[in-house]
């Protein structure tokens, strides 16, 4: 996805935590408005694993570069939520 898809940019709606933890790193599905310059803006949900240092970087309405995959794009990859 991040090789191949397009990007766009996507603004964080929520963030919720699934329960599950990986290496004592909570998992969250990322809950995104993406916006890509030629369709309509739409929902996509994003699990990752982040630190609780990193948590800041998915505060809601943040703005974050995504990749998605024209054909299915439900499938979206997070580019990089530094700051």
């Amino acid at each position: 996805m991040l090789a191949a898809g397009v990007t766009a940019e996507a603004r964080v709606v929520d963030l919720v935590d699934t329960g599950n933890r990986y290496n004592d790193m909570p998992e969250v599905a990322v809950h995104l408005e993406v916006l890509p310059a030629n369709r309509p803006p739409y929902p996509a949900v994003v699990r990752r694993v982040i630190s609780v240092a990193d948590i800041d970087l998915f505060a809601r309405g943040r703005m974050l570069t995504v990749k998605y995959d024209p054909a299915h794009p439900d499938r979206v990859a997070i580019v990089d939520p530094g700051p």
